[in-house]
């Protein structure tokens, strides 16, 4: 289970725990990576710890369950981290699908700048 979230000003709050990765990404790669607590939820759910990026304008919030290869945030190719939010999911799903397990993946647009 995880949470992402973009607070006023730029900032991002991520709380997370079990197999869940997050991450925010721009056009020139993997800006920042958050990591999930161990645990299952409703079982071993340790308590929440939001942690929080000051500022992260400008990047794609972007979360996916473990049924995503993470290999791909080694070296993402421009491909990759140029894509829209809308198509990032996708091609992830597709591309770096695991066999073994299921795929979630969530990605949100930097939010538009104003005049």
């Amino acid at each position: 289970m995880g949470l992402l979230r973009r607070a006023p000003g730029g900032a991002v709050e991520h709380c997370a725990v079990g197999n869940v990765r997050a991450y925010v990404v721009g056009h020139d790669g993997v800006r920042h990576r958050f990591g999930a607590q161990p645990g299952v939820v409703g079982w071993n759910m340790p308590d929440p710890v939001v942690r929080r990026l000051p500022d992260a304008r400008g990047g794609t919030l972007l979360l996916h369950s473990d049924g995503v290869d993470g290999g791909w945030e080694r070296s993402p190719g421009p491909e990759l981290t140029r894509l829209p939010a809308p198509l990032l999911p996708v091609v992830l799903a597709h591309a770096h699908r695991t066999v073994r397990d299921d795929v979630t993946v969530l990605a949100v647009a930097p939010t538009p700048k104003t005049p």
